[in-house]
């Protein structure tokens, strides 16, 4: 339930909510996890909270499927570009199999065209997949 309430806020940004996320985690065996935040500024309230989507979804599909040993999160915000990355070293993604009951990838895509950023899902080399959001915001209102 924690997960679910969890989100940003005007008291609370993105880099915060995702360390709170992680937190527990880096206190047991789960995977080692990495966490770099770099948040000189925020976006819109509706972008972060529309980036916040797509890490929790990156996240815990690296708990559920990915079988890593460690996941690296990158948060980097500038007033100009917002980039968020999630990294695993895990079974990496399964091309070979689409199911049709799983909505996760469709999601994030649908929520970073959402929000206009650019959203990359593929392997991570040698081993693992690689989630990345870049969103522009040179156009946008700062929050």
């Amino acid at each position: 339930m924690y997960d679910l309430r969890t989100d940003v806020t005007d008291e609370r940004d993105l880099g915060t909510t995702i360390r709170e996320h992680l937190a527990p985690r880096r206190a047991t065996p789960w995977v080692a996890v990495e966490l770099h935040v770099d948040a000189r500024s925020r976006p819109p309230r509706r972008q972060e909270h529309e980036l916040w989507q797509i890490a929790l979804e990156a996240i815990t599909n690296v708990e559920r499927h990915a079988k890593a040993d460690t996941v690296r999160v990158d948060y980097t915000v500038t007033p100009a570009r917002a980039h968020l990355e999630i990294v695993d070293d895990g079974v990496g993604l399964n091309t070979a199999t689409v199911r049709t009951d799983r909505y996760g990838m469709v999601g994030m895509r649908e929520r970073a065209d959402s929000i206009g950023a650019h959203i990359t899902i593929g392997p991570n080399i040698p081993r693992g997949t690689r989630v990345l959001v870049e969103l522009d915001m040179q156009d946008e209102v700062m929050g």
